[in-house]
């Protein structure tokens, strides 16, 4: 089950840090 949960949760981080950047990138260039 530890693999699992682990696999899981290596695209959430990466989909988060992809959204974080997102939203950097459109602070910037609203700002």
């Amino acid at each position: 089950m530890a693999t699992e949960t682990i696999t899981l949760q290596i695209p959430e981080i990466l989909y988060q840090r992809l959204v974080n950047n997102a939203h950097a990138k459109c602070h910037l260039i609203k700002y």
